[in-house]
């Protein structure tokens, strides 16, 4: 093997490591995306519930056995009462 083949054989090597390292930080930035796509939906669900309870009447809150100031816990489906 000459020199030129042995040089063609590292920079091969340092170009696979390199595709290798682009590949694995391609997929890390999909997942961190698809968190924070699947977070910022769980964040508009718990607002649009919010809006929804604190536009109810305390008459109407009470009737579903809750209070207004359980609205926050109730929207991100945490149940207190157990």
């Amino acid at each position: 093997m000459n020199w030129v083949e042995t040089y063609g054989q590292i920079v091969l090597q340092r170009h696979e490591g390199s595709r290798q390292f682009a590949s694995a930080l391609l997929g890390s930035v999909r997942m961190l995306v698809q968190r924070w796509q699947q977070a910022r939906a769980q964040d508009r669900e718990v607002f649009r519930i919010t809006q929804e309870l604190a536009g109810r009447s305390d008459r109407q809150l009470a009737d579903l056995g809750f209070s207004r100031a359980e609205i926050p816990a109730i929207a991100r489906g945490i149940d207190r009462r157990n």
